[in-house]
């Protein structure tokens, strides 16, 4: 899979993202999430740079997206708390 590619589909797209530590979520820039962009030459240099990076996407208002995270561990049934907030 070349990232590259998927990172420049988010960035076309108007998507802020930003590089995270390969297999990881943590940001590889020095600012994190709050050096994310949507800037193609921005985005070519960061994966150019860290070609295995993984893609963090910001969420909320920038990208006008919501995320819920359901985990079922630790004997907490998510998808049970997920069915009653819906």
């Amino acid at each position: 899979m070349n990232k590259s590619i998927h990172a420049h589909n988010f960035a076309e797209a108007g998507q802020k993202i930003f590089p995270c530590n390969p297999n990881g979520k943590e940001p590889i820039t020095s600012n994190g999430f709050k050096d994310a962009s949507s800037q193609t030459e921005t985005i070519k240099i960061w994966w150019e740079n860290y070609p295995e990076a993984n893609i963090g996407l910001v969420t909320g208002v920038e990208n006008n997206l919501l995320v819920i995270d359901v985990d079922n561990k630790d004997g907490v049934d998510g998808n049970g708390s997920l069915e009653e907030l819906e």
